[in-house]
């Protein structure tokens, strides 16, 4: 794997899933097509994945502490699972063509 392709990032802002309400967070797709997340994030995508009921427990029960809504934890997770396949796809057609993808690529959560 070249250097270009090693470097390559994926970046998209998540609103609405900082432990202060309103920011704005930001999750990195490595060049493993991995996300780099912080812990609450971490603990979100993971409810998320079990499934929706535990992530709706997850939220009620933290809902003061994280201060996050669960539709917007849904449609933040959604984006990191489409960003995560563009990625792999992406990586993938670069391996076989052997070109770089764009050094940085930034996708906005709906």
């Amino acid at each position: 794997m070249n250097t270009r392709l090693a470097s390559a990032f994926a970046v998209f802002t998540l609103a609405g899933l900082a432990s202060c309400g309103a920011a704005a967070e930001t999750t990195w797709l490595g060049s493993d097509c991995e996300p780099r997340m912080t812990p609450l994030q971490e603990r979100l995508y993971q409810k998320r994945q079990e499934g929706g009921e535990a992530l709706r427990r997850f939220i009620l029960v933290r809902q003061g502490i994280v201060q996050a809504d669960f539709g917007e934890t849904v449609e933040w997770a959604a984006a990191v699972d489409e960003a995560r396949s563009r990625c792999v796809r992406r990586l993938s057609q670069a391996q076989s063509r052997e070109i770089s993808p764009p050094p940085q690529m930034q996708v906005s959560a709906p």
